[in-house]
Protein backbone atom coordinates (compact mmCIF):
# COMPACT_ATOMS: atom_id res chain seq x y z
CA UNK A 1 0.00 0.00 0.00
CA UNK A 2 2.89 2.39 1.11
CA UNK A 3 4.52 1.62 -2.63
CA UNK A 4 1.28 2.72 -4.27
CA UNK A 5 0.97 5.53 -2.24
CA UNK A 6 4.41 6.77 -2.87
CA UNK A 7 3.99 6.63 -6.47
CA UNK A 8 1.30 8.50 -6.21
CA UNK A 9 3.33 11.32 -4.39
CA UNK A 10 6.87 10.87 -6.59
CA UNK A 11 3.89 11.23 -9.57
CA UNK A 12 2.11 14.27 -8.14
CA UNK A 13 5.60 16.28 -7.64
CA UNK A 14 6.67 15.33 -11.09
CA UNK A 15 3.60 17.07 -12.34
CA UNK A 16 4.18 20.20 -10.31
CA UNK A 17 7.29 20.22 -11.69
CA UNK A 18 6.33 20.29 -14.97
CA UNK A 19 3.95 22.91 -14.64
CA UNK A 20 6.49 25.17 -12.88
CA UNK A 21 8.62 24.68 -15.78
CA UNK A 22 5.96 25.70 -17.88
CA UNK A 23 4.00 28.50 -15.89
CA UNK A 24 7.57 29.96 -14.33
CA UNK A 25 10.41 28.59 -16.14
CA UNK A 26 9.58 29.14 -19.48
CA UNK A 27 8.38 33.07 -19.15
CA UNK A 28 11.00 33.76 -16.93
CA UNK A 29 13.57 32.26 -19.59
CA UNK A 30 12.37 34.07 -22.65
CA UNK A 31 12.11 37.56 -20.29
CA UNK A 32 15.91 36.85 -19.38
CA UNK A 33 16.64 36.13 -22.94
CA UNK A 34 14.91 39.24 -24.58
CA UNK A 35 17.35 41.25 -22.16
CA UNK A 36 20.27 40.22 -24.74
CA UNK A 37 18.30 39.96 -28.10
CA UNK A 38 14.86 41.76 -28.34
CA UNK A 39 13.38 39.94 -30.91
CA UNK A 40 12.44 37.13 -28.51
CA UNK A 41 9.57 39.51 -27.22
CA UNK A 42 6.97 38.30 -30.12
CA UNK A 43 3.12 38.75 -30.23
CA UNK A 44 1.03 36.97 -28.73
CA UNK A 45 2.71 36.51 -25.91
CA UNK A 46 2.63 33.12 -25.48
CA UNK A 47 4.90 32.12 -22.74
CA UNK A 48 3.05 34.60 -20.62
CA UNK A 49 -0.40 33.14 -21.59
CA UNK A 50 0.14 29.67 -20.54
CA UNK A 51 1.42 31.01 -16.65
CA UNK A 52 -1.83 32.76 -16.62
CA UNK A 53 -3.86 29.89 -17.31
CA UNK A 54 -1.57 27.42 -15.07
CA UNK A 55 -1.14 29.68 -12.32
CA UNK A 56 -3.85 28.24 -10.15
CA UNK A 57 -3.35 25.01 -11.09
CA UNK A 58 0.22 24.97 -10.02
CA UNK A 59 -0.57 26.26 -6.39
CA UNK A 60 -3.12 23.58 -5.90
CA UNK A 61 -1.05 20.68 -6.47
CA UNK A 62 1.53 21.88 -5.15
CA UNK A 63 -0.33 21.40 -1.94
CA UNK A 64 -1.59 18.19 -3.24
CA UNK A 65 1.89 16.99 -3.24
CA UNK A 66 2.93 18.58 0.16
CA UNK A 67 -0.41 16.90 1.69
CA UNK A 68 0.46 13.31 0.21
CA UNK A 69 4.50 14.22 1.08
CA UNK A 70 3.01 14.67 4.84
CA UNK A 71 1.33 11.85 4.91
CA UNK A 72 4.13 9.77 3.67
CA UNK A 73 6.15 10.75 6.37
CA UNK A 74 4.00 9.42 8.84
CA UNK A 75 2.75 7.19 7.22
CA UNK A 76 3.46 4.19 10.30
CA UNK A 77 1.03 6.18 12.56
CA UNK A 78 -1.22 7.50 9.78
CA UNK A 79 -1.25 5.15 6.42
CA UNK A 80 -3.85 7.17 4.63
CA UNK A 81 -4.20 9.37 1.86
CA UNK A 82 -7.54 8.45 -0.39
CA UNK A 83 -9.25 11.81 1.65
CA UNK A 84 -6.56 14.60 0.85
CA UNK A 85 -7.94 13.64 -3.04
CA UNK A 86 -11.41 13.39 -1.81
CA UNK A 87 -11.05 17.06 -0.15
CA UNK A 88 -9.43 18.81 -3.82
CA UNK A 89 -11.06 16.28 -6.02
CA UNK A 90 -14.21 18.94 -7.20
CA UNK A 91 -11.32 21.64 -7.33
CA UNK A 92 -9.86 20.21 -10.13
CA UNK A 93 -11.96 20.59 -12.32
CA UNK A 94 -10.45 24.16 -12.80
CA UNK A 95 -8.08 21.90 -15.38
CA UNK A 96 -10.99 22.30 -17.80
CA UNK A 97 -10.45 26.37 -18.76
CA UNK A 98 -6.94 25.54 -19.37
CA UNK A 99 -7.88 22.04 -21.70
CA UNK A 100 -10.26 24.11 -23.74
CA UNK A 101 -7.44 26.88 -24.12
CA UNK A 102 -4.48 24.47 -24.51
CA UNK A 103 -4.76 23.76 -28.63
CA UNK A 104 -4.81 27.50 -29.18
CA UNK A 105 -1.98 28.15 -26.97
CA UNK A 106 -0.30 25.28 -28.53
CA UNK A 107 -1.53 26.85 -32.18
CA UNK A 108 0.34 30.67 -31.38
CA UNK A 109 3.06 28.87 -29.99
CA UNK A 110 3.89 26.28 -33.01
CA UNK A 111 3.33 29.70 -35.16
CA UNK A 112 5.51 31.69 -33.33
CA UNK A 113 8.34 29.47 -33.57
CA UNK A 114 8.02 29.52 -37.55
CA UNK A 115 7.71 33.13 -37.83
CA UNK A 116 10.25 34.18 -35.66
CA UNK A 117 13.38 31.84 -35.59
CA UNK A 118 15.32 33.67 -32.61
CA UNK A 119 12.26 33.01 -30.74
CA UNK A 120 12.52 28.83 -32.17
CA UNK A 121 15.82 28.86 -30.86
CA UNK A 122 15.20 30.39 -27.28
CA UNK A 123 12.07 27.40 -27.14
CA UNK A 124 14.68 24.60 -28.35
CA UNK A 125 17.39 25.48 -25.82
CA UNK A 126 14.59 25.75 -22.90
CA UNK A 127 13.48 22.20 -24.12
CA UNK A 128 16.93 20.97 -23.75
CA UNK A 129 17.86 22.24 -20.53
CA UNK A 130 14.18 21.57 -18.98
CA UNK A 131 12.54 18.80 -20.77
CA UNK A 132 15.44 16.42 -22.45
CA UNK A 133 14.85 17.91 -25.91
CA UNK A 134 11.19 16.98 -25.92
CA UNK A 135 8.87 19.53 -27.45
CA UNK A 136 7.38 21.99 -25.06
CA UNK A 137 3.79 21.97 -26.91
CA UNK A 138 3.93 18.24 -25.99
CA UNK A 139 4.38 19.24 -22.12
CA UNK A 140 1.18 20.59 -22.40
CA UNK A 141 -0.74 17.51 -22.25
CA UNK A 142 0.60 16.93 -19.30
CA UNK A 143 -2.68 18.51 -17.21
CA UNK A 144 -5.04 15.79 -19.42
CA UNK A 145 -3.13 13.09 -18.59
CA UNK A 146 -3.03 13.80 -14.81
CA UNK A 147 -6.86 14.18 -14.47
CA UNK A 148 -6.74 10.77 -16.67
CA UNK A 149 -4.18 8.88 -14.56
CA UNK A 150 -5.67 9.74 -10.97
CA UNK A 151 -8.57 6.93 -11.07
CA UNK A 152 -6.38 4.18 -12.50
CA UNK A 153 -3.70 4.72 -9.41
CA UNK A 154 -6.37 5.21 -7.26
CA UNK A 155 -7.77 1.29 -8.46
CA UNK A 156 -4.12 0.24 -8.22
CA UNK A 157 -4.71 1.79 -4.45
CA UNK A 158 -7.69 -0.14 -3.77
CA UNK A 159 -5.50 -3.61 -4.60
CA UNK A 160 -4.06 -3.58 -1.82
CA UNK A 161 -6.49 -1.92 0.82
CA UNK A 162 -8.65 -4.07 3.22
CA UNK A 163 -12.03 -4.54 2.04
CA UNK A 164 -13.17 -3.58 5.50
CA UNK A 165 -11.20 -0.44 6.70
CA UNK A 166 -12.29 3.03 6.75
CA UNK A 167 -9.51 3.96 4.21
CA UNK A 168 -10.77 1.56 1.57
CA UNK A 169 -14.33 2.85 1.44
CA UNK A 170 -12.70 6.50 1.24
CA UNK A 171 -10.71 5.38 -1.78
CA UNK A 172 -13.05 3.91 -3.19
CA UNK A 173 -15.42 7.42 -2.77
CA UNK A 174 -12.44 9.22 -4.10
CA UNK A 175 -12.15 6.82 -7.31
CA UNK A 176 -15.64 7.47 -7.76
CA UNK A 177 -15.73 11.02 -7.60
CA UNK A 178 -12.42 11.66 -9.63
CA UNK A 179 -13.89 9.23 -12.50
CA UNK A 180 -16.65 11.81 -12.74
CA UNK A 181 -14.34 14.72 -12.51
CA UNK A 182 -12.23 13.52 -15.56
CA UNK A 183 -15.73 12.20 -17.31
CA UNK A 184 -17.22 15.78 -17.10
CA UNK A 185 -14.05 17.66 -18.19
CA UNK A 186 -13.68 15.05 -21.25
CA UNK A 187 -17.81 16.12 -21.35
CA UNK A 188 -16.37 20.15 -20.68
CA UNK A 189 -13.96 19.64 -23.86
CA UNK A 190 -16.35 18.32 -26.73
CA UNK A 191 -19.04 21.02 -25.95
CA UNK A 192 -16.15 23.59 -26.02
CA UNK A 193 -14.77 21.93 -29.20
CA UNK A 194 -18.61 21.50 -30.93
CA UNK A 195 -19.08 25.79 -30.08
CA UNK A 196 -15.94 26.68 -31.56
CA UNK A 197 -17.05 24.77 -34.69
CA UNK A 198 -20.05 26.66 -34.36
CA UNK A 199 -18.52 29.71 -34.05
CA UNK A 200 -16.15 28.92 -37.22
CA UNK A 201 -19.54 28.53 -38.92
CA UNK A 202 -21.05 31.39 -38.11
CA UNK A 203 -18.17 33.55 -39.32
CA UNK A 204 -18.25 31.74 -42.81
CA UNK A 205 -22.05 32.75 -42.89
CA UNK A 206 -23.00 35.70 -45.39
CA UNK A 207 -25.85 36.38 -43.56
CA UNK A 208 -27.96 37.02 -40.36
CA UNK A 209 -28.56 33.78 -39.52
CA UNK A 210 -27.47 32.82 -36.14
CA UNK A 211 -26.08 29.04 -36.11
CA UNK A 212 -25.70 29.53 -32.13
CA UNK A 213 -28.41 28.96 -30.09
CA UNK A 214 -28.96 27.60 -26.68
CA UNK A 215 -29.11 23.78 -26.62
CA UNK A 216 -28.33 23.55 -30.32
CA UNK A 217 -25.45 21.26 -31.01
CA UNK A 218 -23.58 20.67 -34.39
CA UNK A 219 -23.93 17.01 -35.56
CA UNK A 220 -22.39 16.97 -39.10
CA UNK A 221 -20.88 19.41 -41.81
CA UNK A 222 -20.04 18.62 -45.58
CA UNK A 223 -19.72 19.56 -49.04
CA UNK A 224 -21.98 18.50 -51.83
CA UNK A 225 -22.88 19.07 -55.38
CA UNK A 226 -26.65 20.19 -56.07
CA UNK A 227 -27.89 18.06 -59.47
CA UNK A 228 -29.52 20.40 -61.46
CA UNK A 229 -30.41 19.58 -65.71
CA UNK A 230 -27.57 20.78 -67.41
CA UNK A 231 -24.92 21.29 -64.30
CA UNK A 232 -24.05 20.80 -61.10
CA UNK A 233 -23.32 23.53 -58.61
CA UNK A 234 -21.43 23.15 -55.17
CA UNK A 235 -23.66 23.58 -51.92
CA UNK A 236 -22.90 22.87 -48.14
CA UNK A 237 -24.86 21.39 -45.86
CA UNK A 238 -25.28 21.98 -41.83
CA UNK A 239 -26.64 19.36 -39.47
CA UNK A 240 -27.89 20.26 -36.52
CA UNK A 241 -29.66 18.65 -33.95
CA UNK A 242 -32.88 20.46 -35.08
CA UNK A 243 -32.26 21.88 -38.40
CA UNK A 244 -30.41 21.22 -41.25
CA UNK A 245 -29.00 24.29 -43.29
CA UNK A 246 -28.26 23.90 -46.88
CA UNK A 247 -25.82 26.45 -47.76
CA UNK A 248 -24.22 27.39 -51.26
CA UNK A 249 -21.20 29.79 -51.54
CA UNK A 250 -21.10 33.59 -51.83
CA UNK A 251 -19.08 33.36 -55.09
CA UNK A 252 -17.18 30.44 -56.59
CA UNK A 253 -14.40 28.99 -54.72
CA UNK A 254 -15.30 31.15 -52.01
CA UNK A 255 -15.40 29.78 -48.21
CA UNK A 256 -18.38 32.18 -47.63
CA UNK A 257 -21.13 30.94 -47.16
CA UNK A 258 -25.47 31.90 -47.97
CA UNK A 259 -28.21 30.33 -46.33
CA UNK A 260 -30.70 29.08 -48.59
CA UNK A 261 -32.88 27.06 -46.72
CA UNK A 262 -33.28 26.32 -43.74
CA UNK A 263 -35.28 23.24 -42.81
CA UNK A 264 -36.46 21.96 -39.54
CA UNK A 265 -35.81 18.34 -38.90
CA UNK A 266 -39.32 17.56 -38.30
CA UNK A 267 -40.21 18.48 -41.77
CA UNK A 268 -37.61 16.26 -43.25
CA UNK A 269 -38.62 12.59 -45.02
CA UNK A 270 -36.51 9.56 -44.72
CA UNK A 271 -33.73 10.62 -47.28
CA UNK A 272 -33.59 8.58 -50.12
CA UNK A 273 -30.43 6.59 -50.67
CA UNK A 274 -29.39 4.69 -54.01
CA UNK A 275 -30.60 1.23 -53.75
CA UNK A 276 -28.05 -1.69 -54.18
CA UNK A 277 -25.61 0.80 -55.84
CA UNK A 278 -22.39 1.17 -53.78
CA UNK A 279 -20.66 3.48 -56.58
CA UNK A 280 -23.79 6.08 -57.00
CA UNK A 281 -23.09 9.41 -54.94
CA UNK A 282 -27.11 10.48 -55.50
CA UNK A 283 -28.75 11.30 -52.79
CA UNK A 284 -32.25 12.85 -52.81
CA UNK A 285 -32.85 15.17 -49.97
CA UNK A 286 -36.92 15.73 -49.92
CA UNK A 287 -38.91 18.09 -47.07
CA UNK A 288 -42.46 20.06 -46.75
CA UNK A 289 -40.65 22.71 -48.70
CA UNK A 290 -38.55 21.48 -51.07
CA UNK A 291 -36.91 18.37 -52.57
CA UNK A 292 -33.04 18.40 -53.83
CA UNK A 293 -31.11 16.21 -55.46
CA UNK A 294 -27.29 15.96 -54.43
CA UNK A 295 -23.99 14.44 -55.00
CA UNK A 296 -21.59 13.17 -52.84
CA UNK A 297 -18.29 15.35 -53.91
CA UNK A 298 -15.69 12.11 -53.01
CA UNK A 299 -18.22 9.50 -51.03
CA UNK A 300 -21.71 8.75 -49.71
CA UNK A 301 -20.33 8.38 -46.46
CA UNK A 302 -21.74 11.69 -45.47
CA UNK A 303 -24.92 10.80 -46.50
CA UNK A 304 -25.66 7.91 -44.45
CA UNK A 305 -23.84 9.83 -41.72
CA UNK A 306 -27.01 12.29 -42.06
CA UNK A 307 -28.91 9.74 -42.45
CA UNK A 308 -28.39 7.92 -38.93
CA UNK A 309 -28.05 11.19 -37.47
CA UNK A 310 -32.11 12.61 -39.17
CA UNK A 311 -33.56 9.36 -38.17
Amino acid sequence: LYRVAEEMCRTEWAYVNTLKALSVDFPKFIENQSLINQRLLVQPDVPNEIARHLHALRKLHLEIAERLQSRLDSWTSRPQIADILLKVGHFLKMSRMFLQQKEELATQLIQNCRQYPDFASAVHNFEKKHFGGLLLVHQLDCVHQRICRYPLLLSTYLKYCSPNSEEYESALETKRLLESVALEIEHGLVEGDNLRKMFHLQRRLYSDYEIIQPGRKLLKEGEVMKHSRKEIHPRFLVLLNDILLYCAPVVHGSSMLRVRNVLPLETLDMPVLPKNDATSKEFHLRSQRRSIIILAKYTLNIFYTFQLNLF
